[in-house]
């Protein structure tokens, strides 16, 4: 079974915070079932949204405000999770850690033999 998380944010403080955090969560989960992982960490392009407003309604349209709007991603990939439970278990811990200001997508894989 293969876990892949997508974090994304717009503070690079907070995104940094929640990659270390569930980076820890995996390592704590991998040492307690003596399983081992493999916990990868990819840092994904940043996005860029420019925006141009007019500073007044009624005249001087030459006078406009640039916004810059910047979304950091990274993505964790965690590979090679034998037991079902434990990555359950991981999922359940990701589903109670609470991200603030950042936004996590979780897509798994699990290969089976027929």
């Amino acid at each position: 079974m293969h876990i892949t998380l997508v974090l994304r944010s717009y503070d690079r403080s907070s995104l940094t915070k929640a990659v270390k955090l569930l980076c820890f969560l995996g390592h704590s989960l991998q040492t307690k079932t003596c399983q081992t992982w493999a916990l990868s960490l990819h840092p994904l392009p940043t996005k860029v949204k420019k925006y141009t407003l007019l500073r007044s309604p009624h005249i001087d349209k030459k006078s406009r405000e640039q916004i810059e709007l910047k979304t950091y991603q990274k993505a964790i990939h965690i590979k090679n999770i034998q037991d079902k439970k434990t990555f359950l278990g991981f999922l359940h811990l990701v589903k109670l850690v609470h991200l603030d200001g950042v936004q996590c997508k979780c897509t798994f894989e699990a290969h089976t033999s027929l």
